[in-house]
């Protein structure tokens, strides 16, 4: 199931994501940006190794 990553920095989510095989696509953040909105959304199933796309602005 995807976490919920929504609101956290980009680099706390990424610790997070790392505990689920899970990798954010690359993109226009930093590391302390925060987390605004997440595809997949929290809850979904998910794979193992799947990119997750993140909006910051």
């Amino acid at each position: 199931m995807m976490p919920n990553i929504c609101g956290m920095t980009v680099s706390d989510a990424k610790k997070i994501l790392e505990e689920y095989n899970l990798n954010i696509r690359e993109g226009d953040y930093k590391e302390d940006d925060v987390i605004k909105k997440q595809i997949p959304e929290y809850g979904v199933k998910i794979k193992k190794e799947e990119d997750i796309i993140i909006e910051t602005k």
